[in-house]
């Protein structure tokens, strides 16, 4: 018995080892996140004529005398919850309107 779960401790750590190499760098994912950022800003003609900052703490877009364009990363299912590369991130919500028409 005590062979096992040695040999399940192993197989366990492997596979622990193999998943944790699928998981991209910090700075690919920082990237990926700004790229993201920048395909927002382009596709919004208010924020990209008054943009302020970028901010990846907050995961957040500043413009116009502070309104704020968040996002999130996307949500990973329960069972897919495991190491690997870390999800997307996706346009949340404006605290202001993203359009210099009044109506939105």
């Amino acid at each position: 018995m005590k062979r096992i779960g040695k040999i399940f401790f192993i197989v366990l750590m492997m596979n622990g080892f193999v998943s944790a190499d699928a998981a991209l760098a910090p700075s690919a994912v920082n990237v990926r996140d700004l790229q993201t950022m920048v395909r927002f800003i382009e596709q919004h003609q208010k924020v990209a004529s008054t943009l302020e900052r970028i901010d990846f703490d907050e995961l957040t877009v500043v413009f116009d005398r502070g309104c704020r364009a968040y996002f999130e990363r996307k949500k990973t299912g329960f069972f897919t919850s495991k190491p690997g590369p870390q999800a997307d991130i996706v346009f949340k919500i404006s605290s202001c309107t993203l359009t210099d028409d009044p109506e939105g």
